[in-house]
């Protein structure tokens, strides 16, 4: 099932929910500017707690109208609220506000709540703020940045732990992104699967500095040009929840260790499009000054180049990004 995650203003969580044991997980989103009440009884099949939608309802960022940022400004509330988002995402696998008109350093003070910040292996980053990639697609290019399913720089050695995405300017129509959840992939993979990438690892390839600069013409290398890999576990253990994660992506998973090309091809091809299945996944229509903060270990995304020149549609799509350092996959 895919359904749109894009509502008025306030904060969206989305649910990523399996109905019961052998059934399909299904996707349900709302948007707590709603009332609450009439959404549980809406939803009658979802898992998702009463206390935990108290907790947003009771919350400061529950208040319509008001800015997330404006939370962080003393040690106590700070941590508080920091606690109340963190355990909403780590539930909820993605969470977005709109109308949030972030500065970088307002974005960059939220960031470092998670933890240590990233630079890019690659792309140059704000003249002021380096940890902000500022990812802009021309008016006259037909492709943008993580046009393909990918969890961020997956390559790396301690790949990303969260990603917080803010929009700048966004097309009239078009340019969505959509999020799985390979929490979910994982659990509905058959027992043969399992079996068979039970234990095992992959390489991750960063495909060298071509592959985010060469074709998209706003973006600045940062002068590094070297391709490197690294081997994590197919399956990971989120080291907050200890759930198990499908942890392969098409973008950057090469090969299964320990295993011939041919059927290591043949068993990746089978996870890329289980991984895609749109009962996984939700799609999320961007506003301006919208916030979207995503566990990277977690899920995978792609934005949609669906309003380039070839469709008739030449608009600019320009979107402020933060990725916050994370752990070594186990």
């Amino acid at each position: 099932m895919k359904r749109s995650c894009g509502t008025p203003n306030g904060c969206e969580l989305l649910l990523f929910k399996r109905r019961s044991s052998g059934e399909e997980s299904k996707l349900s989103n709302f948007n707590v500017d709603s009332d609450i009440d009439q959404l549980i009884k809406r939803i009658p099949y979802s898992k998702l707690r009463k206390d935990s939608l108290n907790k947003i309802k009771n919350s400061n960022f529950y208040k319509k109208g008001l800015y997330f940022y404006e939370y962080f400004n003393d040690l106590e509330s700070s941590l508080e609220n920091f606690n109340k988002i963190n355990e909403l995402l780590l539930e909820h696998k993605v969470i977005f506000f709109r109308d949030q008109p972030l500065t970088s350093e307002q974005q960059i003070l939220l960031a470092k709540k998670f933890g240590p910040l990233e630079t890019h292996a690659y792309v140059k980053g704000l003249e002021n703020f380096p940890e902000i990639v500022r990812i802009k697609k021309a008016p006259e290019e037909k492709h943008q940045w993580g046009e393909t399913w990918h969890t961020d720089v997956s390559y790396n050695p301690k790949p990303t732990k969260v990603i917080i995405l803010k929009s700048v300017k966004i097309p009239p129509v078009g340019g969505d992104t959509m999020f799985s959840n390979m929490e979910t992939a994982y659990d509905t993979l058959s027992d043969e699967m399992k079996e068979k990438i039970k234990g095992k690892k992959a390489v991750h390839s960063s495909l060298g500095a071509e592959a985010f600069v060469k074709k998209y013409k706003e973006m600045e290398g940062n002068g590094n040009l070297d391709e490197y890999s690294n081997i994590h576990p197919i399956v990971r253990v989120h080291p907050e929840t200890g759930k198990k994660i499908l942890y392969v992506n098409s973008m950057y998973t090469k090969q299964i260790i320990d295993m011939d090309k041919e059927e290591s091809d043949k068993i990746l091809k089978e996870l890329f499009l289980h991984q895609e299945r749109l009962d996984f996944t939700c799609r999320f229509k961007w506003t301006e000054n919208a916030v979207a903060i995503w566990d990277n270990r977690s899920t995978q995304h792609q934005g949609l180049t669906d309003f380039f020149p070839n469709r008739g549609l030449g608009f600019e799509r320009v979107m402020d990004r933060i990725a916050i350092e994370g752990d070594h996959p186990q």
